[in-house]
Order: C-alpha cells, then sequence, then structure tokens
C-alpha cells in the first residue's frame, strides 16, 4: 500500500489532507481522508465531504492505541493469576470476595498456605503487583502513558502487526504520507465527520484560517492548531481505498443471527453421511 503525491487543485475519494479534527485528539495533527463518491464529486453532488479522520501511529498510541494495549496487559496479567490459583485449585469465584492481594496473602504466604503454593509465591507476589500497577495508571498521565508503552513493547509489537494486518476493528492502518517524518497513519474508522463544500473547495487549492470559509468547528469545519495551511497532502489510490471503504461498510453492515442450538446440532451430527448404493 502507498500514498500518492495529491493532485493540487483537486479533492476526491481517497484524497488526504491536514487540518481536519478528532474529538479525543485535542493537540495531535489531524489528517482526514475523504470517502464521499468520487462521481458525486465528479459531477458536483456533493453539499459536504465525509471523511475519516487519521492520525499519527505515535499519537494513536497515546489514546486508542494506549487503550488497547492496557486492556491486552490486563487480560494477561488477570489470566496469569487464574492460572496460579487453578494450579492450587482455589476457585477463581473467590474474586467475588477477595481482591487478589488477599488471595495472595491468605494461600500463598499465609498459615494456611500449601509447600507448592509458597513455591510459588513470588511469581504470584509479582503478578500481583502487576494488576495493581496496571489498575492504577491514568490515560491523562504522560509518565504512565510512557510506562505501559516502555514495558510492553511485546504488546505494542503485536497490536502494530495487528494494525497493519487490519485485524483492529475500528482503526484502519495506512502508510506515512510522502515528506511527512515516514509515521504510518491509523484511520479512526468510528469517528467519520464532514466539511461543508466550500471548506472542501478551499482545501483543494490550499487555504489558511484567515482566508477559509468561515464556520463553527464543531464536527464540521477545520483545525489550524497545529498546521497553518490546510491542504491536499496525499492520495490513497486503488485498490487500497476501495478496501478501506469496504472496511468502513462493514463495520456498520453486519448482521448478527443465533447459533444454531445444541440439540439441532446434535441432531445434524447423527446424520449418516455414508451411503449404500452409488
Amino acid at each position: 500500500m502507498t500514498i500518492r503525491l495529491p493532485q493540487i487543485g483537486t479533492i476526491t475519494q481517497g484524497t488526504i489532507f491536514c487540518c481536519a479534527s478528532a474529538e479525543r485528539y485535542p493537540g495531535a495533527r489531524v489528517f482526514g481522508v475523504a470517502i464521499t463518491a468520487r462521481c458525486d464529486v465528479a459531477n458536483d453532488k456533493f453539499p459536504v465531504l465525509n471523511y475519516i479522520p487519521a492520525v499519527l501511529l505515535t499519537d494513536w498510541f497515546h489514546c486508542d492505541g494506549w487503550e488497547i494495549l492496557h486492556s491486552k496487559t490486563s487480560k494477561a496479567a488477570e489470566g496469569s493469576f487464574l492460572s496460579a490459583l487453578k494450579q492450587q485449585d482455589i476457585s477463581e469465584t473467590i474474586l467475588y470476595s477477595k481482591s487478589h492481594r488477599e488471595i495472595y496473602e491468605s494461600f500463598f504466604v499465609g498459615e494456611n498456605a500449601l509447600g507448592s503454593a509458597r513455591k510459588s509465591a513470588e511469581r504470584v507476589r509479582g503478578i500481583v503487583e502487576e494488576i495493581e500497577i496496571l489498575a492504577n495508571l491514568q490515560i491523562t498521565s504522560l509518565e504512565q502513558r510512557n510506562y505501559l508503552l516502555d514495558k510492553y513493547q511485546k504488546y505494542s509489537r503485536q497490536i502494530i502487526q495487528d494494525l497493519i494486518e487490519h485485524k483492529l476493528s475500528g482503526h484502519y492502518y495506512l502508510p506515512a504520507i510522502p515528506g511527512e517524518d515516514n509515521v504510518p497513519l491509523v484511520a479512526l474508522m468510528r469517528e467519520s465527520s464532514f466539511i461543508p463544500r466550500d471548506i472542501a473547495e478551499a482545501i483543494a487549492r490550499g487555504t489558511d484560517q484567515a482566508r477559509a470559509p468561515q464556520v463553527s468547528r464543531g464536527g464540521a469545519g477545520l483545525d489550524f492548531s497545529i498546521d497553518e495551511f490546510a491542504m491536499p497532502l496525499g492520495q490513497l489510490m486503488s485498490p487500497n481505498i476501495e478496501h478501506l471503504m469496504q472496511t468502513y461498510s462493514q463495520m456498520f453492515g453486519r448482521i448478527g443471527i443465533e447459533d444454531t442450538p445444541a440439540e439441532a446440532l446434535k441432531a445434524i451430527f447423527s446424520i449418516e453421511l455414508r451411503k449404500a448404493t452409488q
């Protein structure tokens, strides 16, 4: 997948422009990926230009990506603790009445601790401490965000791999825009927005805040707090723009149906598949 240089003066489906906005990313560079149908743009049939906001991978990992990383590491630590309980034949339902630390102190180092439990006490203590640290991390703290990113780089790399392979629902990997610091982008697929047609046409030509049409910023304007000039920066080409659009539409077009009842499955499995004659 590559992003090519744009054709200045033109904005169409797949055009990537700067000065877009995303609610959860104040103070970050936000790009827009135009998704309005090419035929509507070509025939001047668009009152607004719909777009999907995209942010730098580095900024994404301090917001949505950080939350995904935090969830994965927390679940992994919890899984390690449950495994330790299972090894000692301790029911995990005890977590309904006791904290992780209380369980550790009662069953792994307390008077009732068995020999095998005492042998694993140091490891379990480390798991409990990890769970407690993770539970207290706050996304609002840069220091704590960096702590998580530094400590769990293996998980971060797996998240990046999942992004590239389009396995993270709601987040779509895009390569770096030419000339933009070689940092990939992440499109925020659930946060599609729009800009009025006159603003879209101004972006196609390139515009600063003073010359941009004056409209309210709330979901329909530009954000000049980072970039001072709004303009096309790249063009996502076929078949990648079509794949992005397919991914976007599938997010809202999935239909869930009931699972086949167990009894019905049992009856189907009992059907004799062999034939007596040709």
